[in-house]
């Protein structure tokens, strides 16, 4: 924890120019956490991207830390690679450890590709870790094969913030729904990039109490 340096007047206007990795803040807006300090502009200041409303694209930012941060700022990611087992019930369970932020986020798409655009949905979000670093969710390989698929991409994100996936780590797996084994795949740049905004997204029509509701567990 660094000590405050300055204050802002409310709604003023305030240039930046990246973002390095720090200390959660919950969302001024959104009740979930996020990680990102932007660097304020010409200056070696930082202020909470969960305090700023942005008047420009984010994307203008860029999608990763500066370089420029300090080493230990610059990485949201997973800590390791991701680990499935078949549960007793028939589902598999997914565990992730995240590093350099406490959300993480997983997406699915279906195999084989229906014709256009591959459909990418939210499989969940966990916006805290539990108490021994990990998140956890559980895949039902029956809802897939009810829907004619042979397998299904699972994508599992470290989410810098609600909406704002980290491009950093990624990791993509295939589950072949019937058998239930689990191999690396690797979709292309475009569907990999739907999966990790899919996999972090937050719906803005949900309702705040559901949000706050989620912010309260501490894993799936």
């Amino acid at each position: 924890m660094y000590p405050l340096t300055g204050r802002f007047a409310d709604e003023c206007a305030v240039g930046v120019d990246g973002f390095c990795i720090g200390e959660p803040v919950q969302d001024s807006q959104i009740p979930l956490p996020d990680v990102r300090w932007y660097r304020l502009r010409h200056r070696d200041d930082y202020v909470a991207a969960a305090k700023l409303f942005a008047l420009s694209p984010e994307r203008e930012l860029g999608a990763k830390p500066e370089d420029s941060c300090p080493a230990f700022a610059r990485t949201a990611k997973l800590a390791r690679a991701p680990v499935t087992k078949r549960l007793k019930d028939g589902t598999l369970g997914i565990e992730a450890a995240p590093q350099g932020t406490p959300m993480v986020g997983f997406a699915l798409a279906p195999v084989p590709n229906p014709p256009g655009e591959p459909p990418v949905e939210q499989l969940g979000r966990s916006p805290r870790t539990a108490e021994n670093g990990t998140v956890r969710i559980r895949l039902n390989p029956k809802v897939g094969l009810s829907r004619g698929l042979e397998a299904e991409l699972v994508a599992v994100v470290a989410c810098l913030a609600p909406s704002a996936p980290s491009r950093q780590g990624s990791v993509v797996l295939r589950v072949d729904l019937s058998s239930g084994q689990v191999t690396p795949a690797s979709p292309s740049s475009d569907l990999l990039q739907r999966l990790q905004f899919a996999a972090c997204r937050v719906d803005p029509n949900l309702p705040n109490d559901q949000l706050q509701a989620a912010a309260a567990h501490r894993s799936f």
